[in-house]
């Protein structure tokens, strides 16, 4: 394998501003319900107080863990099989169903930037993720799935399983580099000399 430019500072700053994205839908979208209204000069790290931003600090920290366990949480985030609930005290549920279903597209997003870097040096990680663009409530994947994708993951060599986990690492830490930088403060903020 030869040293090529994988650009991961452009691929976080794109899964960062995605993640920003989400979360400004979700805090709009919640302004509506309750009837309030729309906030223009609401500041980014209001916008991202819905924690989808916050994952990326817990992404970077479950890299010690390695790429199975990485990849396996957004099996948990994702809620793929969540019913849908009527009362007052479920539909908080429902606001939690969807901060978690955009944590988990952080995850998603990173794994799929990843799969796409390694196939770029050769190396065939598996992209079998739980689709959240599929209605309200995406389906599970299967346990068959599941086991396929960890044994595949497993089975890597382990040179290839290292060099995966390290650009992993340095993705998650241009993601935290860039979330430190676009995540507090207000849009047209200047600073002062």
């Amino acid at each position: 394998m030869s040293w090529t430019p994988y650009e991961l500072d452009r691929l976080a700053l794109s899964i960062v501003l995605a993640a920003k994205k989400r979360d400004q839908d979700l805090a709009a979208d919640r302004r509506e319900r309750e009837g309030k209204p729309k906030d223009k000069t609401s500041s980014i790290g209001r916008e991202s107080s819905l924690g989808s931003l916050n994952q990326i600090y817990k992404m970077r920290a479950a890299c010690s863990y390695g790429l199975e366990r990485f990849w396996g949480e957004h099996l948990r985030l994702a809620h793929a099989s969540d019913p849908v609930k009527p009362s007052q005290a479920e539909k908080q549920d429902k606001d939690k169903h969807k901060e978690d279903q955009a944590k988990a597209a952080i995850i998603i997003d990173t794994w799929l930037s990843l799969v796409g870097v390694m196939a770029t040096a050769g190396i065939d990680l598996p992209n079998t993720v739980i689709d959240l663009n599929k209605g309200k409530h995406p389906q599970p994947l299967s346990a068959d799935q599941i086991s396929q994708v960890s044994h595949h993951i497993w089975n890597l060599p382990t040179m290839e399983a290292q060099i995966c986990l390290s650009v992993l690492t340095c993705l998650c830490d241009a993601l935290v580099w860039w979330t430190q930088r676009l995540k507090g403060g207000k849009p047209n903020q200047t600073e002062e000399s």
